[in-house]
């Protein structure tokens, strides 16, 4: 007893050690099985349609003593040897090695794992399998693979490899013995029920006896063939049938240490004889001790100090499915399940009969309507350092529930389940044959726990798929990312906010496109009109990515995934029709102002306007009249501003002629001959003046200061504007002028 409390203290250290060294791992909301690829699991494929490999699957522990967990797998409904159903089980090793994504059994050889196979017709063998612990105390785990028939086959764990095929006549007292009892259903490794070091095994007997039996471990091997009277309350007893049941310990499991005393406790389970919940049925939990024990003890006499029972309220199905779960509130109490009811450990007293009122109500425990089936103990999956369980529920799913210190619901809500406080897995093939699931052990040696589920009903033959623990998944992005802000017309600001490191792969798309599930179109960027990562270099913190360059008023969806610094992908999201804004704004220029000409045809007043758009980098810029225009003196000149989105800015401004400005001021006596000229202007009445030749556009031809004369030899043939001003800046006169 003190080894075995000395291992549970050094176990609860490591953990400990370990979970404060480590961030919360989080598994998808919904598990893909196809996902698994040899690195995070595999899968294991049923030789013969019809094989329903996994529909009875158990970690074993370490049989084979090379440190890693081990497997079993099995198909009852293999036709071996020539033998109608003979049945086969698979035992493969655990290893270190890296597994190919789908494991082969053909490649059993003894060393990697073996086979034992039926050899008589209907003898179904591997109908129940299970991990015993030590029962012989020479260190290293044993094994049940059990029938249908008489014969249930204990193989002694050992070091080293095992023969690659072995047969129930393989057993010899040395290697294992034989249970020769008939109707044997469920057979376990039932902890240290007496608290004598050495673990015991318990057996489910509903046909014919309906008797729970108890075999104590022992130092040395068991006598080569045993029965139901080698139980003399020394080495081992039996617990009576249940009163009312149609079958009786039709189903049994360990519970654990449930009630904290230090020794192993056990529960029998049932096939109901009803389906009212007029008369719910109930299942028995007996507590462990150190003796002595009747060679028969009344199952139906429990009171609360010797054990009690469990009523079970929900039913839609006959089997009451019973078993251990590990420590799920983080109590350091182990926990266990009764079909739908979560029942917590505790060293308090529990009452002779646990009810809804009384023990389900959120603290004591809860209920979890939809569980179906069997559930099992799963380990740490989210490394949060409590326990976590997995059961099989409605529907063809398995639910992986997270444990939690926190107060619950006295009814557990499966639509809850969002990667955070567990997830599911869908589309299974499942029945209510056997055990579909089991966990709790590190079969590949990381220091994770491992879990494994069947799929039976496939028509390839079954699978099963073992899902490796370990950070194989990156954790969802933290509530409410990721998301789009700051739209603008053009673009918007990507942000995210994630609990771990690693980048964000982006991809974006114009309109609707098709589902994308594939992170490799995302990451490659497949179609899309643009892609890029986001570096996520800190966590809890909202990091942005400024996108730019999109069209205007158009709608774009963003599929995204995070990829961590182990580099597992995680979850596709997508924003859905983020929309770039509507350009409203018309471009800006400045408005020339009115003008003076003395010049036949309109110049282009836009050569010398600056126009600027928030979304066009050259919008088109009108003139109305349009440069060459005949001149009128008076007239309004309009200049327009459109941009692509069809956005107007206009302006309007007079133009009045320069003769008329100078009459108006008197300038007449200044004259300006020969006209039309070859070369010189001869300039009468002003002495020292300015001049400037403009064309017909308004350019400036030619300018400077002039006396009686001006050569204008230079200027090509064509209609001018000599302009003639004072000393003071004045204009003194204005005329046309025709070069030869």
């Amino acid at each position: 007893m003190f080894l075995k409390r000395f291992k549970a203290y050094l176990s609860i250290l490591c953990l400990l050690f370990f979970t404060s060294n480590v961030v919360a791992q989080n598994y998808p909301s919904v598990f893909d099985l196809k996902s698994l690829n040899g690195h995070n699991g595999f899968s294991i494929k049923g030789l013969t349609k019809g094989d329903r490999l996994g529909e009875e699957l158990a970690f074993i522990g370490d049989i084979n003593n090379d440190g890693f967990d081990d497997l079993c797998v099995t198909s009852e409904y293999a036709n071996k040897n020539g033998f109608y159903l003979g049945g086969t089980a698979y035992i493969i090793f655990g290893s270190d090695k890296p597994f190919a994504s789908t494991f082969d059994l053909n490649t059993l050889n003894g060393s990697n794992g073996f086979k034992v196979e039926g050899i008589a017709e209907d003898e179904r063998r591997g109908k129940f399998v299970k991990g015993l612990g030590d029962i012989n105390n020479d260190g290293i785990g044993d094994l049940v693979i059990g029938t249908e028939q008489e014969k249930v086959m204990i193989l002694y764990g050992k070091a080293g490899s095992f023969p690659a095929t072995m047969t129930v006549n393989d057993i010899n007292g040395n290697n294992g013995f034989i249970i020769d009892i008939d109707g044997v259903n469920e057979c376990w490794g039932a902890g240290d029920i007496n608290g004598d070091g050495i673990e015991d095994m318990l057996l489910g007997h509903p046909h014919w006896s309906g008797e729970t039996l108890v075999f104590f471990g022992k130092n040395g091997n068991f006598p080569a063939s045993i029965d139901e009277s080698f139980l003399d309350g020394t080495r081992g007893f039996r617990l009576s049938e249940i009163s009312y049941a149609s079958r009786s310990a039709y189903l049994v499991g360990p519970a654990g240490d449930i009630n904290n005393d230090g020794y192993d406790d056990i529960i029998v389970g049932l096939w109901a004889n009803s389906f009212t919940t007029d008369a719910p049925s109930k299942t028995y939990v007996f507590f462990g001790k150190p003796g002595p024990y009747s060679p028969l003890i009344d199952i139906n006499k429990v009171n609360g100090t010797d054990g009690f029972a469990i009523i079970n309220y929900e039913l839609p199905s006959f089997l009451k499915w019973v078993g251990k779960l590990g420590d799920i509130n983080g109590d350091g109490i182990d926990d266990l399940f009764s079909f739908q009811n979560i029942l917590y450990g505790s060293s308090k007293p529990f009452p002779a009969v646990v009810t809804k009122d009384n023990s389900l109500d959120g603290v004591k425990g809860f209920m979890v309507p939809g569980i179906s089936q069997t559930a099992a103990a799963a380990g740490d999956l989210n490394f949060d350092g409590i326990g976590d369980f997995i059961a099989v529920a409605k529907s063809n799913e398995v639910w992986a529930i997270y444990g939690t210190k926190e107060t619950t619901n006295a009814t557990f809500d499966p639509a809850a389940l969002n990667g955070v406080n567990g997830f599911r897995i869908q589309n299974l093939s499942q029945s209510n044959i056997g055990r579909q699931i089991s966990g709790d052990q590190d079969f590949n040696g990381d220091g994770h726990s491992d879990f494994a589920v069947g799929s039976g009903g496939t028509e390839e033959g079954g699978t099963v798929y073992v899902v490796f623990g370990g950070d194989h998944y990156t954790q969802p992005l933290i509530a409410s990312y990721p998301l789009a802000s700051n739209i603008t017309f053009q673009g918007f600001n990507l942000e995210v906010k994630a609990s771990e490191k690693g980048v964000v792969h982006y991809a974006i798309y114009k309109g609707n496109p098709n589902t994308i599930t594939d992170a490799n179109i995302i990451l490659e960027g497949t179609n899309s009109i643009a892609f890029g990562n986001i570096d996520i270099n800190i966590t809890n913190q909202v990091i942005s990515k400024v996108i730019a360059g999109l069209e205007v008023n158009t709608s774009y969806d963003i599929y995204l995934y995070q990829e961590d610094e182990s580099e597992n992908v995680g979850q596709i999201y997508k924003l859905d029709d983020v929309k770039t804004l509507p350009d409203t704004e018309a471009p800006i220029f400045t408005c020339p102002g009115d003008q003076k000409l003395d010049a036949a045809i309109l110049p282009d007043y836009r050569e010398n306007i600056e126009v600027t758009d928030n979304t066009d980098e050259n919008p088109l810029l009108e003139q109305t009249p349009a440069a060459g225009t005949v001149f009128a003196d008076g007239m309004t000149v309009t200049i327009k501003t459109t941009d692509k989105f069809h956005n107007i800015r206009t302006c309007t401004f007079k133009v009045n002629s320069f003769t008329t400005s100078i009459r108006g001021r008197g300038y007449t006596s200044v004259d300006v001959f020969p006209n039309p000229v070859k070369s010189l202007i001869n300039v009468e009445g002003i002495m020292n003046y300015r001049f400037m030749i403009i064309n017909s556009t308004g350019q400036i031809c030619m300018e400077g200061l002039g006396s009686s004369s001006i050569n204008v030899e230079m200027l090509n043939k064509g209609i001018y504007t000599i302009l003639i001003y004072s000393e003071d800046g004045s204009l003194m006169s204005q005329k046309k002028l025709i070069k030869e």
